[in-house]
């Protein structure tokens, strides 16, 4: 079973409120949790893994992508990150752009219907 670090904790932790929300967040307002810079590259590569952990995590437990909140400020839509990390766990195998958005919305719609319900942790 994998299981999570403190920081990719505290980061889950925030994902957890912004799905119960219902909204999304962006890259560069969780990395400082981890104490990251959006502006290095290598801290944009840390945050990926970071996230691609959570929900790996999430899924071990047949929940849905947590990382499905963390998007663009720009683009409004998950990076390359999120789709290889879905493709990772077999949960989406498409390239086109179409295919990509529908599964990000489908996994989107997925995590609010989970978190967005009085739910109560174990």
């Amino acid at each position: 079973m994998l299981a999570l670090t403190r920081v990719e904790s505290e980061i889950r932790d925030e994902l957890v409120r912004v799905a119960r929300r219902c909204e999304l967040t962006h890259y560069e307002a969780i990395a400082p949790i981890a104490g990251l810079d959006m502006g290095n590259p290598d801290h944009r590569t840390r945050i990926g893994s970071i996230l691609g952990n959570i929900s790996s995590f999430e899924h071990q437990y047949s929940r849905p992508m947590l990382s499905a909140v963390v998007v663009h400020k720009g683009g409004n839509e998950p990076g390359q990150g999120f789709f290889n990390c879905a493709a990772d766990l077999g949960l989406f195998s498409g390239h086109a752009p179409d295919q990509r958005m529908e599964f990000f919305v489908r996994e989107l719609r997925r995590l609010y219907a989970y978190w967005g319900k009085a739910h109560v942790e174990a």
